[in-house]
């Protein structure tokens, strides 16, 4: 799942003119973004070229790509929304479409899709670019900007996207002092409300039957909150069906399309009473920076080698690896 940068020549002039409104972005592209495979409705290469002497920063914001598609009928492949054809899921558009297609790839797609107007949008990356680290605490020598007191501190980078894992062995443990209500489910649907429709795959431990269980009552609870468009699956964590060298045992993190975070302890934080049940770091990645692109990858695919051995295997001696995963494990991610 390469990334890939689609730009419209026509927009290149005006983002020019406007080069100190869009700095946050630019300098992203610049400075952090790597590796990528760019697609432009230029003709040729030369074209490409002749268009970079006379508008410099095309040449500043593109050196640094793996490779370059020309794609002359751009424009009816964005509107006709067939961009998957071309690009892969971590993808940013600089379109000239209008407000209305650029944010129905972003509510259906998960696609980061912008024309100027909505480029604003980039200020919620912007705030984790170099990754942000969040403690769990109410200790007011943390700075407010630094404390985890809601999941909607951490809910809140996953607006734009149609898929998410968590990955968690102990986050259906319903104990009296960490409620799923508190944690779990109240993550699962601050993310429902930014999202339109969304895969969310959850892979953790279950005592014997309790996968289907757990899968009905989170559903039924999401269900009586009005959401229904998305998709569910609980996976079953098994130690036996760890890939080689994987490390995610003592890790807890959750993947989106473009954003990784991982803590050192559970995601369940809240206690019934709504303290804090124990102290944890959160840590928020953006995924295409080139940085923290390596430990994405490392953890996407390690659960896309975990969820391939993970079968139901009704006639498993183990009562425990007799439900392996409930309901089709499906994700776009994986």
């Amino acid at each position: 799942m390469d990334a890939t940068f689609v730009l419209q020549k026509g927009i290149l002039d005006e983002l020019y003119i406007r080069e100190d409104e869009f700095k946050n972005f630019l300098e992203f592209i610049k400075k952090y973004f790597r590796d990528y495979t760019l697609i432009t409705d230029f003709n040729n290469e030369r074209e490409f070229i002749l268009f970079s002497e006379e508008n410099p920063l095309l040449e500043l914001l593109l050196d640094k790509f793996n490779q370059i598609q020309f794609v002359s009928d751009l424009s009816n492949i964005l509107e006709n929304k067939d961009l998957l054809k071309l690009s892969s899921k971590r993808t940013i558009v600089l379109s000239m479409l209008s407000d209305k297609i650029c944010n129905d790839y972003l509510s259906s797609h998960g696609i980061l899709f912008f024309n100027l107007s909505l480029l604003k949008n980039w200020e919620l990356y912007s705030d984790i670019i170099l990754s942000k680290s969040l403690k769990v605490t109410k200790d007011n020598a943390i700075p407010p900007k630094m404390r985890f007191v809601s999941f909607k501190c951490i809910s809140r980078f996953f607006k734009h996207c149609d898929s998410i894992v968590l990955f968690d062995k102990y986050v259906f443990s319903n104990k009296s002092n960490q409620l799923l209500i508190n944690n779990l489910y109240v993550f699962i649907e601050s993310i429902l409300e930014l999202n339109e429709i969304i895969d969310i795959m959850i892979i953790s431990e279950f005592k014997g039957n309790d996968i289907t269980k757990q899968y009905y009552e989170l559903k039924k609870y999401l269900d009586q909150k009005g959401y229904s468009k998305y998709n569910l699956n609980l996976v079953h964590h098994c130690k036996a069906f760890y890939p080689r060298n994987f490390e995610g045992l003592h890790s807890r993190f959750i993947l989106s399309n473009y954003i990784h975070v991982r803590s050192n302890d559970s995601f369940n934080f809240f206690k019934e009473n709504g303290d804090f049940n124990n102290l944890a770091d959160i840590d928020i990645k953006f995924s295409l920076t080139r940085d923290n692109s390596h430990s994405y990858f490392k953890d996407l695919q390690a659960i896309r080698e975990y969820i391939s051995r993970v079968k139901n295997e009704p006639k498993c001696p183990k009562d425990e690896l007799k439900i392996t995963f409930y309901k089709n494990k499906l994700s776009a991610l994986i």
